[in-house]
């Protein structure tokens, strides 16, 4: 194995320094997926004030509401739309978002971050460095050969010769 990444690196590359920034790659891989997972997202009712907001918008340019407007004036008439429209949802926004808040990270796994998503990551850093293709092409030229020897061993015992058969020797 140690050979193997010894192709996939280079040969002049020293390992103890590869791996421990393949090591930090792998962490901030992780820290960016515990990120995302943390990362406060709308609750439902939120998305649809957003979705009502702007149709309401929408309509409003449909009937030329914001034309001869300013910047200024049509960002405060979009604002006083979303405003009037929070102001009827804003019970159950407020009920969404305290749920959320309420909700306890697992004190295990404060990050959310599984094992599997520690091989996942490792893995990447593997194949992102060739490691991964210079091992499946040593495996693909070794298989043949082994399976041959396998083959080779089984087939003696079989004989109940028990000799052990190497590809280099030739039997008449």
């Amino acid at each position: 194995m140690r050979e193997v990444a010894r192709k996939g690196v280079g040969k002049d590359t020293y390992l103890p320094g590869w791996i421990s920034e393949g090591v930090e790659s792998a962490e901030l891989d992780l820290e960016l997926l515990s990120f995302e997972r943390l990362w406060w997202k709308y609750s439902l009712a939120e998305q649809r004030l957003q979705e009502e907001v702007s149709a309401a918008i929408d309509e409003l340019r449909a009937q030329g509401a914001f034309e001869g407007l300013d910047f200024q004036e049509r960002l405060d008439l979009e604002n006083d739309v979303e405003e009037r429209i929070r102001s009827k949802r804003w019970l159950q926004i407020f009920r969404e978002v305290q749920e959320a808040h309420n909700k306890r990270l697992p004190k295990s796994n404060p990050t959310l971050i599984t094992e599997k998503d520690m091989l996942y990551s490792t893995l990447d850093v593997l194949h992102r460095r060739g490691v991964l293709d210079e091992i499946l092409l040593e495996d693909c030229l070794r298989a043949p050969l082994e399976e041959d020897e396998a083959q080779d061993l089984a087939r003696g015992k079989q004989d109940g010769h028990g000799v052990r058969l190497l590809r280099s020797e030739v039997i008449f």
